[in-house]
């Protein structure tokens, strides 16, 4: 019992230390870089978004009135 626990023990061991191993830990950093930079553009569409929403919104409200009308200081206003 004692051969089959070293051996599972060796097994382990060498699988950290494989070529499974070293293309994981040359990944890492890729991994975080294309995370940071995907937080990052999140972020800034998030931003685009937020800083074009009111105008958007008061646009397509304005030209959506159903009641806008022409005026001018001289004369009355005169519905469209």
């Amino acid at each position: 019992m004692d051969a089959k626990f070293t051996m599972m023990g060796n097994i382990k061991s060498n699988i950290y230390k494989g070529p499974w191993a070293k293309s994981m830990i040359q990944s890492l950093p890729l991994y975080f870089i294309h995370r940071v930079a995907h937080q990052m553009f999140s972020h800034r569409m998030l931003k685009v978004v937020q800083a074009t929403l009111p105008d958007m919104l008061q646009t397509l409200i304005a030209t959506s009135l159903p009641l806008a009308c022409v005026s001018n200081t001289l004369n009355k206003p005169s519905p469209l």
